[in-house]
């Protein structure tokens, strides 16, 4: 068997041999397994170390088989020869993994010592096969292979990748594959995270790894942020040069600015935020001056849209890396009052910065349902904080957005959705300032109901306006006490012809509004 795996060819042209040893390899090791499981480990037989010697030679000579052919023999495949060699190569790493369990040290050494060999002589057709072995080992290993692992890591892996010109994008595509699922790795031993990091912005500038990169990129910044506010200024320089690439496209550009944002989230004071975050916000006003450029010149339209999406996409990518970590420790006790740098201080020209690209986005592009949608997702990054920050805005800021919004403006559902989760992250708000703004939205949805005319007119929007009235009540049902009676007789008329239009959606959730009007007791009590 041993021999079938020397036959010259490539599986997916003229080794049709492969695949089968490969099957028998994987009944040897599943045989094993169960026959293990038959002997205490200190009674094992003297053949079970035979056995394991046959494996790792098996899988010593798999090796060889998986690695990609030359450019000049996989150029002239057609789609079956590359769909036979995909697959061959997914039942490789299927059996590397079942082999694992029995072979532990002496199958992760050998990995290593066959990935370093290649990258010392330069071999990256040989590496990509290392990489992809060792990739599918890196869900069984725990944290003592760390050591193992450094000799590969400290062995200037990544920087060569990110200098190599001549490395196939297949090496590269694999390597940052690596990034990922050595994630936890990275996380134990930051030391290793520069070079890590540099190799991912320079696999922004190929088309086929840009979008992998970036994702990477956001991941690891986020779980490491504490470790990487010392190279903020690099990574400042770098995305600048990033955005040259012809790469940086609306996700490349969010997901890079989102890794980036999550370090500075890390940073121990406001002020340190502050201009960091500043610098970003000029970064993303250069696609929102663009667009609305493209929108005067109104030769473009779309191409303004893709730019005005872009600066939205990437405040929304800040919003949610600014949250605090979920493991983020907050006295709720602390008798200290929250924080108005955001809002009173300083900080607060970040928010009206972020909230007038927002108005002038939103209005330029107002008939574009992306547009409206995405504004409503930088709203909603800063409900589920409980501290102040750039993007926990002031009540009154959600309040004007939404009543901006017409019945012919698109994705409203969306909107009005937006104001139910505005309402719930408030329901502990007993302010003066948020009981205004509540009656303000109360009134903005009351005027769409009678717009509207009958829920059947619109069953979608329909559903929001209840709901949102829903959560008027359960935030703070007196927010109606002030209504004369003829507005809510209106309101619970609109209700009554949810209930008994054909529609399914607004008739249940109109009959959830009237189970929440039974049980109120304000409501009960209330003479209006």
């Amino acid at each position: 068997m041993h021999e079938l795996l020397k036959y010259p060819g490539h599986v997916g042209e003229n080794d049709e041999i492969a695949p089968i040893a490969v099957d028998f390899w994987t009944n040897w090791v599943s045989t094993l397994e169960d026959e293990f499981f038959e002997y205490e480990e200190d009674k094992k037989p003297p053949w079970t170390e035979t056995a394991k010697t046959n494996t790792l030679l098996a899988v010593s000579e798999l090796w060889n088989k998986i690695r990609f052919p030359p450019p000049e023999i996989t150029d002239g495949w057609d789609s079956e020869a590359k769909k036979t060699f995909k697959v061959f190569r997914a039942d490789v790493r299927d059996l590397i993994q079942g082999a694992y369990e029995q072979l532990l040290d002496d199958m992760l050494n050998q990995f290593i010592l066959l990935t370093l060999g290649a990258l010392g002589r330069g071999q990256w057709l040989e590496l990509e096969a290392g990489l992809f072995c060792l990739n599918a080992l890196a869900e069984g290993l725990e944290p003592e292979a760390d050591e193992r692992l450094k000799s590969l890591f400290s062995f200037s892996l990544f920087s060569q990748m990110s200098e190599g010109p001549s490395i196939p994008a297949t090496t590269r595509r694999t390597a940052v594959d690596m990034v990922g699922f050595f994630t936890s790795f990275f996380l134990r031993n930051v030391e290793f995270l520069p070079p890590v990091l540099t190799f991912l912005f320079s696999a922004l500038a190929q088309p086929s790894l840009a979008n992998s990169a970036a994702k990477s990129f956001a991941s690891l910044c986020s779980q490491c942020r504490k470790s990487l506010t010392g190279e903020l200024d690099s990574f400042f320089q770098m995305y600048q040069q990033f955005l040259q690439y012809p790469t940086a496209d609306v996700l490349t550009k969010s997901k890079v600015l989102e890794g980036i944002t999550s370090i500075v989230e890390a940073l121990t004071s406001e002020e340190k935020k502050h201009a960091r975050i500043q610098q970003l916000l000029n970064v993303v006003a250069q696609d929102a001056d663009k667009a609305i450029l493209l929108a005067k010149d109104g030769h473009a339209a779309e191409e303004g849209v893709v730019s005005a999406l872009t600066a939205l996409q990437c405040l929304t990518s800040m919003g949610k890396a600014l949250q605090g970590p979920d493991e983020a420790v907050i006295d709720l006790e602390a008798d200290k009052s929250p924080s108005t740098y955001w809002t009173q201080g300083p900080g607060a020209v970040i928010q009206k910065q972020i909230i007038t690209l927002i108005e002038y986005l939103t209005k330029v592009y107002e008939t574009d349902s992306d547009i409206i949608e995405e504004a409503c997702s930088i709203f909603r990054t800063g409900y589920k904080e409980i501290i102040p920050g750039p993007f926990v805005f002031p009540p009154k800021e959600t309040v004007d957005f939404i009543s901006g919004c017409t019945l012919n403006t698109p994705r409203l559902p969306f909107v009005l959705e937006t104001a139910c989760i505005f309402l719930t992250s408030h329901k502990h708000d007993k302010s003066p300032s948020f009981y205004e703004q509540a009656q303000h939205l109360l009134h903005h949805v009351l005027k769409l109901m009678q717009q509207l005319g009958h829920p059947s007119t619109d069953p979608d929007v329909s559903v929001g306006c209840i709901e949102v009235i829903q959560r008027i009540i359960n935030t703070n049902a007196g927010i109606l006490k002030n209504e004369s009676p003829e507005v809510l007789q209106s309101m619970f008329n609109f209700s009554v012809e949810c209930v008994k239009c054909p529609d399914v959606l607004p008739k249940r959730a109109a009959s959830q509004l009237w189970v929440r009007v039974s049980t109120s007791h304000f409501l009960i009590s209330s003479p209006q």
